[in-house]
């Protein structure tokens, strides 16, 4: 389910404020969250998707343990968790959507 959550924010064919309202999430204001993941969970930023002023963004938190997490932040400042797990891999070498296909 959060998989398919993460999908569908990802592809951009959904809402995430409209998603949030639907699927019971744990939100917190921002800072927490990112002290939460450093000092529970020992994961960092390593992605983060462009933000404007007053517009929602997207982070990838990951750890040296290879667990992850991805937060949506609200114009409010609020962050939700919408998908964990772990064994994630990052690559360089893992073609963009669209390329070579």
């Amino acid at each position: 389910m959060r998989a398919m959550l993460l999908l569908i924010l990802l592809a951009g064919s959904a809402n995430a404020q409209e998603i949030m309202a639907q699927v019971q999430v744990a939100c917190a204001p921002h800072d927490y969250m990112l002290a939460k993941a450093r000092n529970d969970w020992h994961e960092s930023g390593a992605l983060q998707s462009p933000a404007s002023k007053g517009k929602q963004f997207m982070e990838l938190l990951v750890s040296p343990g290879n667990t992850w997490t991805v937060i949506i932040t609200r114009a409010d400042d609020m962050s939700c968790i919408m998908a964990e797990g772990e064994g994630l891999m990052l690559s360089s070498e893992i073609p963009l959507l669209g390329e070579g296909m």
